[in-house]
């Protein structure tokens, strides 16, 4: 009796999570793209053979970004739910040319904070009552191209989102691409396929290249994935000093991974907050 009535209040709080959720979560299998940028350009979507996992659209009066250093913010935000993320964030970025943030909702209305920066990328993976959640770009610089993708968690569903813009520099073209990276699997096999498909448009760009954002490379295994890709692209490790990344058994969540990039400086200080801490990139290309 005793085991059937245990059974009859776990089946009716399944049922109400699953009723709660049908009705309150919406999953962005394609991934919804919120983007800003000045009003003469005009992009039209690209069809690529070789990078068929992402949807690309092209900057058909691109401007040429003179050569200078840059200076980059890449953090994970934890959508705001930490007391004092705002004044962190207009602290952190007031020196950018590029912030890159994951775990972005749209209810924190970070664009309208920050009015300087003409480009804002936000892809988004889902919606949650009123407030959706991604990844999101914000550049002082006009884009000349731009690609996002979506790849769903193998046990939440949950779709996580990459996004990356690309820049005419002067000398080379500059890719840079923000990435949150599947967390709960048992196996990797959606992890490898989300770096596969992170491969596929890399290894298509032909000039310098800044990736970052959370990786969620918490274990040996992923790790060793994750190398293996960066090895594959030509890309190498930034360095921090200080190095305050948030560790998950041992294993930094946060990188940043370049190529054809001179590093002039790159940080990650502690805060409270969110649940990861900031890193921050000064550099120019070679």
């Amino acid at each position: 009796m005793k085991k059937r009535t245990l059974f009859l209040v776990i089946t009716l709080l399944l049922g109400s999570v699953t009723m709660f959720l049908t009705k309150n979560l919406t999953l962005y299998q394609t991934p919804q793209v919120l983007f800003q940028h000045p009003q003469e350009q005009v992009f039209e979507k690209v069809k690529d053979k070789n990078i068929t996992r992402w949807q690309c659209y092209q900057n058909l009066r691109a401007e040429t970004v003179p050569m200078r250093e840059f200076r980059l913010l890449s953090w994970n935000i934890h959508k705001g739910a930490d007391n004092g993320w705002q004044r962190d964030l207009l602290n952190l970025a007031q020196d950018k040319q590029f912030v890159l943030l994951q775990e972005a909702t749209t209810l924190q209305r970070i664009p309208q904070t920050f009015p300087q920066f003409q480009t804002v990328l936000h892809t988004l993976a889902f919606q949650f009552r009123h407030q959706q959640t991604g990844v999101l770009n914000l550049s002082d610089l006009a884009a000349e191209r731009y690609c996002v993708n979506a790849q769903p968690e193998p046990w939440l569903r949950l779709p996580k989102v990459m996004a990356a813009m690309q820049f005419a520099v002067e000398t080379q073209s500059l890719l840079i691409v923000n990435v949150h990276l599947v967390n709960f699997e048992w196996k990797t096999t959606a992890y490898q396929y989300q770096l596969e498909t992170l491969k596929q448009l890399v290894e298509r760009h032909h000039g310098a290249v800044v990736l970052t954002g959370d990786f969620n490379a918490w274990s040996k295994n992923r790790t060793e994935q994750l190398q293996a890709l960066i090895r594959s692209l030509g890309l190498t490790a930034v360095h921090f000093s200080p190095d305050e990344r948030i560790k998950a058994f041992g294993y930094p969540l946060d990188n940043v991974f370049t190529r054809g990039i001179i590093v002039h400086s790159a940080q990650s200080k502690s805060l409270r907050s969110s649940d990861h801490n900031p890193v921050e990139l000064h550099f120019s290309l070679e």
